[in-house]
């Protein structure tokens, strides 16, 4: 009876010191903030070529941009920096050939972005029946007039 006791009282034991060997867990949330400062970046359209003869008709031409921006943000382009109200429209620029032209947003001009590249139209028009300035035998080309277009986002 003795070796009974002593061998059950063995085995409690064992039990009891398995068990407290067995590895103890605590855990606790981490808290993580991110700050996200949305941004939307514009890929420029190539030079917009027209090729025009002195009092002709109004001519146009077309290159597309793209505009990417922060998911769910919406966005404007404008030729104005100073507000976001779309404006499609510039007032009328002359090139370096004396041809007057105007620059317009035909598609793309307003949207929200979605991470992705969205694709805007630029077109540029001439006003036509202009003489225009060329010296040379040949054709001349104007130089690049520069104008900045914004994205209000």
């Amino acid at each position: 009876m003795k070796k009974l006791i002593l061998s059950s009282m063995l085995a409690f034991a064992a039990m009891m010191t398995a068990q407290s060997q067995a590895a103890t867990t605590a855990n606790i949330a981490v808290p993580v903030q991110v700050t996200l400062t949305p941004l939307c970046v514009l890929t420029a359209p190539s030079t917009i070529a027209i090729a025009y003869t002195s009092f002709a008709a109004s001519n146009n031409a077309s290159q597309n941009g793209a505009v990417k921006c922060t998911n769910s943000r919406p966005y404007k382009l404008s030729w104005d920096s100073t507000t976001d109200t779309v404006t499609t429209t510039p007032s009328a620029i002359t090139s370096s050939v004396g041809i007057s032209y105007t620059l317009s947003i035909t598609a793309g001009a307003t949207g929200t972005g979605d991470g992705n590249d969205a694709a805007f139209t630029v077109r540029a028009t001439t006003t036509g029946n202009e003489a225009g300035t060329c010296a040379t035998g040949g054709s001349c080309v104007g130089t690049v007039q520069n104008t900045t277009l914004y994205v209000h986002y």
